[in-house]
């Protein structure tokens, strides 16, 4: 890439082609890259922003602990901003993980099990 601005001043086209022929694919390499790139960001901005890890998001359904709840309940979730906090602000300080029992999580998203429009428990 060092040399692309010397193509305008080379004699032969051929020559020329060759080099922004060049300079095109590496920028089309680096799109690539760039692309994959920040697609993993996202997915791992997701990951973080739920507080699930890779394995818990792509293997839920054979994952005892994750059987009871819903597929879009996140049992560690406890808020974007907290969920931030937890990963990058811990001060290297070990914190207990604690699975929440389905009807609080339930509760907390506006699903109570046991009183709802179609089953009344009382």
């Amino acid at each position: 890439m060092s040399g692309y601005h010397f193509a305008t001043d080379l004699k032969e086209s051929k020559q020329e082609y060759h080099v922004k022929g060049v300079f095109i694919f590496l920028i089309c390499v680096s799109g690539g890259f760039l692309f994959f790139t920040v697609l993993l960001l996202v997915y791992h901005a997701f990951l973080i922003m739920t507080n699930q890890t890779t394995w818990e998001h792509s293997r839920r359904p054979i994952i005892s602990y994750l059987k009871i709840y819903d597929k879009d309940i996140f049992p560690f979730d406890y808020g974007i901003w907290n969920n931030i906090k937890m990963i990058m602000l811990h001060e290297n300080k070990v914190r207990d993980w604690v699975l929440r029992h389905p009807q609080l999580l339930r509760a907390r998203n506006g699903f109570n099990y046991f009183v709802n429009e179609h089953y009344n428990c009382c």
